[in-house]
């Protein structure tokens, strides 16, 4: 999360990759990330202005995520192990904490 408090630009996260990934973010970082991913202006690789408008995925465990996964355009949790504040939040609940060859139920 050092590199994201650093940001003062959407350039870094608009770069010619169509997928970005950010992991181990704080509950506030996800929040604003969403903010920005969804609603931000970016750059094109010429420099030129652009409206992001991402569809933004969330994950989070606690209480303190539930702001960014209501925000995001899909929330999910882990149906098990996560509070059940994030999975009010959320818009898709995992049935167990298995990743693989799982499937979701939606909780809005």
């Amino acid at each position: 999360h050092r590199n994201y408090c650093k940001l003062h630009s959407l350039k870094a996260i608009t770069s010619p990759y169509r997928n970005v990934v950010f992991c181990r973010a704080e509950p506030r970082h996800k929040q604003r990330l969403v903010q920005l991913l969804q609603s931000g202006r970016g750059e094109t690789s010429d420099g030129a202005p652009v409206a992001l408008d991402e569809i933004v995925a969330m994950t989070g465990d606690g209480v303190n995520n539930a702001p960014a996964l209501q925000q995001a355009s899909i929330g999910a949790v882990l149906g098990v192990t996560d509070t059940e504040v994030a999975k009010q939040a959320a818009d898709m609940v995992l049935p167990d904490d298995d990743f693989p060859g799982t499937s979701a139920r939606s909780s809005r």
